[in-house]
Formats: C-alpha cells, structure tokens, sequence
C-alpha cells in the first residue's frame, strides 16, 4: 500500500505568476471548509518561489503586466481576487499575510493608489496593523495608502457573494490612511493591555514606528512622524530621536 499523497489534495487550484506571467508556484484552497486543515496552502518556498516577492492577480490586474492602473486593491485570499475582479475591482493578493517591503516596491511601480482591503477577523486586522507600519517606510512612492475595515469575520468575497457588489462598493468608502489605521492600532493597545502608559508608547514606538525610518524622504518622514507623535501624545522629537538612533544601530550591525 502507497503512503504517497497528493499535497494539494482537495483543493481548488491558483497559479501563482510573476508580473511577467510566468507561473511560479501554486495555491490551494479548501474545497470542504469542514476539514481540519489550513484554509490555504502554497507552494513550498524555494529559490523559484518566494511568496512574499508575488502578489496573486497583479499579473492579470494590471492587463497582462502592460498597464499601469490608478487604484488597485490588495486582500489576502485567492478567491478574494476573482470576486473582486467579477465585480470590476482591480484586486491582487498577498496570499494571507501582511505585505513585505518587497511587494510594496512591487506595487508602487504598479499603481497609484493602494487600498488595502483584509479580513475582518483579528488575523485580517493584526496583518493590516503590520502593513500599516511597514508602509510608513512607502508612503513616498503612492499618492495615497489606504486601508478599509470590513465587518467581523467577513472578507471580499464573501461580501460580494451575500450582499452583492454594492455592499462591497459601500464598505470602500470608510478607509483610513496609514496614520489612522496606526492610531486605532494604538488605541487597541490601550484598552487591551495593562501595561503603564510609558511602556505602552515604547511598545508602540518600537513595534510599529521604526519602519519610517526607512523612508528616503525626509520631507514624508517629518510630516509622518509629526502625525504620529500627535497620535499617542508625544514630542515630535521624541520619533526624531528613535528614528536617528534606530538607523545607527542598524548600520552598526550591517558594519
């Protein structure tokens, strides 16, 4: 008797292309939803595949890699995509977890305008705070970040298959920017940790700002951290100086 088995066994089947169109992996999701294994798989990671340097439909999103559009939205699923795109929204995929610096670099040259559109259970949301932060090191290269949270436990396609396109269209319009979405990240942290108000801001400052260091203009970087100080109620130079600091570490461990 063969112990072999299929590894995307009873799974609806996605190939995964570059903007090039070249497949580069797969993804599988679930057929029976009452089976006790992961919603998604891909492809093992290798030197052909590196998920967090794809993004799932940008390929056929942005016309087969030909055009560069105004606005396109980015979710988390697979079948996200194809709902989204059915109903005439330009959508792609980080297939299931936050964006890396990678696929922002990646979009940037792709669009416009990102809207960022994840689940709305707390995995979906921990993934939006973590893009949030990791975006303040890209809000240069878009002429605007945006982030739209929709109701609990509910996702793209769903929404569109119960409510319809319109439900979906409504939700767009409460987005936040990347200062909002940090400040209710911030304002989670408060009503959910017992921790002191100072270790609270440190906890903050280290987990979500040190990405803005990143950031090659200082014009964005200054308004930014202005922004955010205003936020959690600090000094503007309170940021300046974690920033200057948070760089000299960094290149003392890449020296």
């Amino acid at each position: 008797e063969s112990n072999y088995y299929s590894f995307f066994r009873d799974r609806l089947m996605f190939p995964i292309r570059d903007i090039r169109g070249r497949v580069k992996g797969f993804g599988g999701r679930l057929i029976d939803p009452t089976v006790n294994a992961n919603k998604y798989l891909n492809s093992t990671e290798s030197a052909t595949f590196q998920k967090s340097d794809l993004l799932y439909g940008l390929y056929e999103a942005t016309n087969h890699g030909r055009d560069r559009q105004d606005i396109l939205f980015v979710v988390e699923g697979y079948t996200d995509v194809t709902g989204m795109a059915q109903a005439g929204f330009p959508a792609c995929a980080t297939m299931g977890t936050a964006v890396s610096r990678s696929q922002l670099k990646l979009l940037s040259r792709w669009c416009k305008h990102v809207v960022f559109v994840f689940d709305g259970d707390g995995a979906g949301q921990k993934a939006a705070s973590e893009t949030a932060s990791i975006c303040l090191g890209h809000a240069h290269a878009f002429s605007s970040i945006r982030f739209v949270s929709l109701p609990h436990e509910s996702d793209p396609d769903t929404l569109i298959r119960e409510h319809g396109p319109e439900a979906l269209a409504q939700a767009l319009k409460n987005y936040a920017s990347i200062i909002d979405k940090l400040a209710q990240t911030y304002d989670d942290l408060l009503n959910s940790s017992g921790d002191s108000l100072h270790v609270l801001r440190q906890q903050f400052i280290e987990t979500y700002v040190s990405p803005l260091g990143e950031c090659p203009s200082e014009l964005m970087r200054d308004l930014l951290a202005s922004e955010l100080a205003s936020t959690i109620g600090i000094k503007w130079d309170i940021i300046d100086r974690f920033l200057a600091n948070h760089s000299r570490k960094d290149q003392c461990s890449n020296g």
